[in-house]
């Protein structure tokens, strides 16, 4: 019964790269490598045991995708997935707010955890090497070490990789922020791994359109006229909102590209096939989603320059009652969102969850094996929209399949 290896989940496009699986197998048995379209993708280096096959399988978002119940009176909103509050705001730290991707407020809810020592560190993703292109895991324990490791990140990375050496080198409770896919996969391991669910106590994610290979980083940079063998520096968004993409030469000389055009019209042309089957790019697994609480101008975002406004979703009785201390004790100035609004700012992942199942549907037509979706209400969220927009899905996908 599929899938029967890693090579079969990755052979069908399915690996969303996380890295959860190197963890498990221990990282002398599976490594995560970029291959050459540029995705992380796991390398089998040693022999994987059945133990180990049996909880991938069982975690992994090529796999496995599983919405959560409602808990602790959260509303279910079958757009939006589980909702405790909905709030809109920034950090209240001008430095965290201005460096940040948009208002800051993720970085101003680690801070918060940080300060009151709820947990004792952060893993989150970060340029941690002399290259500016190279994004690993980490750990974070200061608000500078956060302000450090701010900003998004529209390149491959696997934040659950070595999870399990970070665990064990740094003692404590922890927070961790990943993508969508990241904290579905570690949701479902924390259900099995009880150890592991002692040291993650929040999980954090942010609104996430899909991921862009590293070929295409190199894309935007032949796109902006620079060799990035001169880039000392390198930033996707941020320095204000949404911020240029730019890169800073060893001379000093730097090169960027407004947000429009750097995602617009480079980045988001080489996505993860993965993503485009995403039933969850909102994070319902997470604590705590945040994302761009764009300002939208006859239904199309306005990207031009303004101070930072993330919108941020409390999903579980846990991120509520985080989001209402950070902003009581002054980390954050937020103020109430409803559903319309909510719509409004984020447009295209109001699309694009109407897309999944007609796109879905054309991969079973075509006998593409899917993971198992359970639950995020697909064909609810279809019929929603426009039947000329379900054909157009359907069709997109069938014609990429057999082009």
């Amino acid at each position: 019964m599929y899938p029967n290896s890693l090579d079969d989940i990755v052979k069908e496009n399915l690996c969303s790269g996380c890295g959860l699986c190197a963890t498990i197998a221990g990282n002398s048995t599976v490594a995560m490598q970029l291959d050459t379209e540029g995705f992380y993708r796991p390398q089998l280096l040693g022999t994987l045991g059945l133990k180990e096959w049996d909880i991938i399988k069982a975690t992994c978002p090529g796999v496995i995708v599983e919405q959560p119940e409602p808990v602790d009176d959260a509303k279910l909103d079958y757009l939006w997935g589980s909702i405790q509050q909905i709030a809109v705001g920034y950090a209240t730290d001008d430095v965290m707010r201005w460096k940040a991707s948009s208002g800051g407020v993720i970085s101003a809810l680690l801070t918060f955890l940080l300060d009151t020592r709820q947990v004792d560190f952060v893993i989150h993703v970060g340029v941690r090497s002399s290259d500016p292109f190279l994004l690993t895991p980490g750990v974070s324990r200061t608000r500078d070490e956060i302000i450090q490791h701010a900003g998004s990140r529209y390149a491959p990375t696997a934040p659950l990789e070595t999870l399990g050496i970070i665990l064990r080198d740094n003692p404590g409770k922890c927070a961790i922020v990943g993508k969508p896919c990241d904290i579905s996969a570690l949701r479902r391991y924390m259900e099995i791994n009880t150890e592991v669910a002692e040291r993650v106590i929040v999980l954090i994610s942010f609104f996430c359109a899909g991921v862009p290979s590293q070929n295409a980083t190199w894309d935007l940079l032949e796109y902006m006229g620079v060799d990035k063998a001169d880039v000392a520096s390198f930033r996707y968004r941020g320095y204000g909102w949404p911020g240029r993409a730019t890169a800073i030469c060893w001379d000093g000389t730097e090169f960027s590209s407004d947000y429009n055009h750097a995602w617009g019209q480079v980045l988001n042309r080489k996505l993860q096939f993965r993503c485009k089957i995403c039933p969850d790019g909102i994070g319902e697994l997470a604590d705590l989603v945040c994302g761009d609480a764009w300002v939208t101008v006859n239904g199309y975002p306005d990207f031009e320059e303004k101070p930072g406004r993330s919108l941020v979703i409390a999903r579980t009785k846990l991120g509520n009652g985080i989001l209402q201390l950070a902003t009581n004790q002054g980390f954050l100035s937020v103020e109430p969102m409803n559903l319309n609004d909510l719509n409004a700012a984020q447009p295209y992942q109001l699309t694009r969850r109407r897309s999944i199942f007609p796109r879905v549907l054309a991969m079973r037509a075509a006998g593409k094996p899917v993971p198992n979706y359970r639950g995020f209400h697909l064909v609810r969220n279809a019929i929603s929209g426009e039947a000329k927009f379900m054909l157009s899905q359907f069709l997109g996908m069938y014609r990429r399949l057999h082009s």
